[in-house]
């Protein structure tokens, strides 16, 4: 486990600086995958405010080995978790402005600029010191879903104090926007049951500054961008990283941020951007140092009672992520399956995904409990069939059992 320097820890701060902004002419931009309803705020591109006030974000350089690889074995798979669109693609590296019509939400009052996430259906997860300075609901943009949102209340932990030094204060960087009315995308859940640790890979994503000069752009989508991190350390309520060595690390605008764990086409939401080193002005964000950043961990016990005060926040264990990704697997392997010719190849198929399902265990209801014990004994009885005709009727009831579980969710 590589130790952070306490003398780097002590030099985390809140980033307080106001950058302005060059007011263009809107643009009508038309990306796949985007709702072009003139009647939605979100798809007229607006100039941004010259009052912005950035409090933590992201600094995104790749590598071109991140770029070739990473880009393209991993983030193609997110982008379209995030944004939960069809025809969604990749633009640009990291930058991927038609995702930001997704769950990943932009957030902005009459001073600052952050980052949050849809754990709801009307529940956005932020920092706390995104919302602590200004209470009133009427004075917050929020962008989720494809449109804008009117905010019905805002939150925050109780024992956060703004003015209090950050490095006693971080663990409790935790906040709600509660929204007057529910978004369609889906939520992403927030994972409990296995705790981050020392050198996981995680994913970030937010609308913060950057090598670009956000002076020079008309809509906050084109801030829009993702990377992934390894975690340096995590001490049971905060999450270390630096810059090295994904390239990634925080900067202005992506507090609020989420760090999410990848499971095939799935997502779970693990911390919240809360700090970082990272030097912001001008527009743009400058590597300061190691380029330290901070995530509040979800599954400390702070992170976990300030949640419990908010009905309909979605959670998943570490189990319904893992049993999503199998279910997903197995999908086009049983379609091949019920129409293979050989019966050696059916009880090879019912084989392997009799091992995943078992591995994945039983997670959830009692309804996707039955169900998966159902596809465990039908693909049994593929796998030990002496006929064609038997093995692939067995396949095409765990087939039917697969479906129904993709179709109740991940939880």
């Amino acid at each position: 486990m590589m130790k952070i320097p306490s003398a780097d820890i002590n030099n985390l701060y809140h980033w307080e600086i106001r950058v302005r902004l060059t007011r263009r002419p809107a643009v009508r931009m038309c990306q796949p995958g985007v709702d072009l309803d003139p009647t939605h705020s979100v798809v007229q591109p607006f100039p941004f405010k010259p009052k912005t006030r950035y409090s933590a974000g992201m600094r995104l350089l790749p590598s071109l080995a991140t770029i070739f690889l990473a880009t393209a074995l991993q983030f193609t798979c997110l982008h379209e978790a995030l944004s939960q669109e069809v025809s969604a693609k990749l633009l640009g590296g990291f930058y991927a402005p038609d995702a930001a019509a997704g769950r990943i939400a932009y957030l902005e009052n009459r001073t600052s600029s952050c980052t949050g996430t849809l754990v709801g259906k009307n529940l956005v997860l932020t920092a706390a010191h995104c919302v602590y300075e200004e209470g009133n609901p009427n004075n917050y943009k929020v962008f989720v879903g494809g449109a804008r949102r009117a905010v019905k209340s805002v939150w925050h932990d109780s024992s956060f104090d703004i003015n209090e030094p950050i490095v006693e204060m971080r663990r409790y960087d935790i906040g709600i926007i509660v929204l007057k009315q529910n978004v369609t995308k889906l939520p992403v859940p927030v994972l409990v049951g296995r705790r981050p640790r020392a050198y996981d890979r995680l994913v970030v994503a937010g609308y913060g500054l950057s090598e670009r000069d956000a002076r020079r752009m008309t809509t906050y989508k084109e801030l829009f961008k993702i990377g992934d991190i390894e975690v340096r350390e995590a001490d049971g309520r905060m999450l270390y990283s630096t810059h090295r060595p994904t390239d990634t690390s925080l900067c202005g605008g992506d507090s609020g941020g989420p760090a999410l764990r990848f499971f095939g086409n799935h997502i779970a939401q693990v911390g919240i951007a809360s700090t970082g080193t990272n030097d912001s002005r001008n527009g743009r964000c400058y590597l300061s140092g190691r380029g330290i950043s901070t995530h509040v961990d979800l599954q400390s016990a702070n992170s976990l009672q300030f949640l419990s005060e908010f009905d309909g926040v979605e959670y998943a264990t570490w189990g319904d992520m893992v049993l999503a990704k199998v279910v997903d697997d197995m999908k086009p392997r049983l379609a091949k399956a019920a129409r293979a010719p050989s019966l050696t190849r059916i009880r090879t198929i019912a084989r392997q995904s009799l091992a995943e399902l078992r591995r994945a265990g039983p997670n959830g209801s009692e309804n996707r409990q039955s169900l998966v014990s159902q596809a465990i004994d039908a693909l049994t009885q593929a796998k030990n069939a002496t006929s064609l005709t038997t093995a692939k009727l067995f396949t095409r009831k765990a087939q039917g059992y697969v479906s129904r579980l993709s179709r109740m969710g991940i939880t």
